[in-house]
């Protein structure tokens, strides 16, 4: 009998992987960014079917055997595809962003910070109220951080501020209004440098 091993994840993707079944792609609390199966998860009698929708966040349960992870139950937290469906801009940034964790996370490597990280800015992104320009604002200090915390920004004593700060707040997003040019030139630099 397989351990069932228990944590947070964000869903970033998936492939059909038969008529009923799909490869799911999540970043956990506790594995990092892993690949599962999710058997049966197409049929419409599926318990899992509601709860790994992409852009969504989820308490899971997973067993590991000799094909990989299989997810055993999902219970669905929040879904910021229901919440941005109406708003277009924002849902780009959601995709964005999921599809820049699946390019630059490599492997199964535990990083609590970078989970908090996608998981309280998608959600701050979902809730408030922003006009077009600071969804803008939004994308450029959520891919900043993303980099930063995969090791491919260094220090830059003009941005202290914001690689100290943490939070997702309005005078946080002022900050970068501010600063985006600066910060778009080290994201470019970034891009470029990592090859992928």
């Amino acid at each position: 009998m397989h351990h069932k091993y228990h944590t947070e994840g964000l869903v970033v993707g998936n492939v059909p992987s038969s008529e009923a079944n799909k490869f799911i792609f999540i970043l956990t609390r506790d594995f990092g960014l892993l690949g599962a199966h999710a058997q049966g998860i197409r049929s419409s009698h599926s318990k899992l079917r509601f709860g790994l929708q992409d852009f969504s966040s989820l308490n899971l349960s997973l067993v590991h055997g000799k094909s990989g992870w299989k997810i055993v139950n999902a219970k669905p937290l929040d879904s910021w595809f229901e919440a941005c469906k109406d708003n277009p801009s924002k849902l780009y940034v959601c995709a964005h962003t999921i599809s820049f964790i699946r390019k630059f996370v490599k492997g199964e490597e535990k990083d609590e910070d970078l989970f908090d990280l996608v998981k309280e800015g998608l959600g701050f992104l979902s809730k408030e109220d922003l006009s077009y320009k600071e969804v803008g604002t939004f994308q450029c200090l959520m891919t900043f951080r993303i980099l930063k915390q995969l090791g491919y920004i260094g220090d830059e004593k003009t941005l202290e501020y914001i690689l100290k700060e943490k939070g997702w707040r309005h005078d946080v997003m002022n900050f970068v209004a501010t600063h985006r040019t600066k910060m778009l030139s080290l994201i470019n630099k970034a891009l470029k440098e990592s090859h992928l």
